[in-house]
């Protein structure tokens, strides 16, 4: 809270997109349109998604390139079913860390990874996760860091 305020104070333009309510900000009612389109091409094609160029096509007219949410994204681009495989990876990413046998120096790095990841996560509410190459990296890595022990005691 006291990074927001600070934000908020020292730079106005963040003050100005947010504004007094920021349920009421045009930057939210700009994205509530956003996902509104995106559903649209989920509820069209739920099973194997519309793909990326139909997404880009759909919010063309808006003047934006991805979906401002991860999962929403996911889903146009995909189909539901890749939501469901991906919530599958998150479950493992939340559950292998602390597995028998960890070292403790171990298990603080994996946790400060999973934290990490569980950031990104979060943040995929509001935001594409995968539009920059530099976050798909990170994503991955981490999740192969957190993961990679379990998959070998699963041989």
């Amino acid at each position: 809270m006291l990074i927001i305020c600070l934000l908020m104070a020292f730079i106005p333009s963040v003050a100005d997109r947010v504004g007094e309510n920021p349920l009421q900000s045009e930057t939210l009612r700009y994205r509530f349109r956003i996902w509104q389109e995106t559903w649209a091409l989920v509820e069209k094609y739920p099973l194997t998604g519309g793909g990326s160029r139909k997404l880009q096509t759909i919010l063309g007219p808006l003047r934006a390139d991805h979906a401002h949410n991860h999962y929403l994204q996911l889903a146009a681009e995909k189909g539901l079913p890749a939501v469901l495989f991906f919530a599958g990876l998150v479950y493992r990413l939340l559950k292998a860390p602390g597995r028998s046998g960890s070292s403790d120096q171990k298990l603080r790095l994996e946790r400060g990874m999973q934290a990490a990841v569980v950031g990104q996560l979060v943040a995929g509410i509001t935001e594409s996760l995968w539009v920059v190459p530099l976050f798909v990296f990170l994503f991955w890595f981490g999740f192969a860091m957190i993961t990679a022990d379990a998959s070998r005691e699963n041989c």
